[in-house]
């Protein structure tokens, strides 16, 4: 980067995104263990546990989607408080502006889980089964799951865009242009693979891109302390 000055707000920002992006990942893998609910098997049984505790179902989903947040505020200071330059400026914009679907769509699938599910389960009830079953996120034949692959695949288009001045870069900041390129590719690859209905490899591509989310960030924040920023 060639500006010689730091913006400390913007690089304290930054450190505080990063980890509250750490945080909330760590507290949705928790509940998992923490809240458990039964998935699978009997579907009768499956929507009776979330009728009788939808708490222990929904609150995952409240995590997933606040991730998005501190997921997006870090974009958005990489790609206008970073030097751009006038052959990345075009892919800084380009790249935010994918950034505001992907907020639509991941929105759709993870808050009607907490928002809009729970209630339907209680006002359908088992009596219209095939109803709520077409709106649980972890359903076969879910609504709003490919809502959110969709969402993912339009972070990974930004991530490709504003990522990309940072490949020229040596080290951490490197490193973490490659992760986040290789955690769009995976985003992509798990729509791709649903659309044809291989659904199977679509989880798969799904699950290793959010799991390249905590070393994506790590890397970031080692990154930062190196990333010149542009001085407010």
């Amino acid at each position: 980067m060639r500006i010689e000055q730091r913006s400390q707000p913007i690089h304290t920002w930054l450190k505080v995104m990063i980890i509250i992006a750490n945080l909330v990942i760590l507290f949705a893998m928790t509940s998992s263990v923490v809240f458990p609910f039964q998935d699978g098997g009997d579907i009768a049984a499956k929507y009776t546990s979330i009728l009788e505790n939808p708490f222990n179902y929904s609150v995952r989903f409240v995590f997933f989607s606040v991730l998005s947040i501190p997921a997006v505020v870090i974009l958005v200071i990489l790609a206008f408080y970073t030097d751009r330059g006038d052959k990345t400026s075009l892919l800084d914009v380009s790249g935010v502006i994918f950034l505001v679907p992907y907020i639509i769509f991941v929105s759709i699938g993870y808050c009607s889980q907490y928002l809009i599910f729970p209630y339907m389960v209680k006002h359908f009830g088992l009596a219209q089964i095939n109803v709520i079953d077409a709106w649980c996120f972890t359903s076969r034949g879910s609504i709003p799951y490919p809502f959110a692959l969709i969402g993912y695949a339009f972070y990974g288009i930004g991530a490709f865009f504003i990522g990309y001045k940072f490949l020229f870069e040596k080290g951490a900041a490197r490193g973490m242009a490659l992760l986040l390129y290789i955690q769009g590719i995976f985003s992509l690859l798990a729509i791709i693979f649903h659309a044809l209905h291989f659904r199977h490899e679509g989880e798969i591509c799904s699950i290793i891109s959010g799991a390249l989310s905590v070393p994506y960030f790590l890397t970031l924040y080692v990154a930062g302390k190196n990333i010149r920023f542009i001085k407010n």
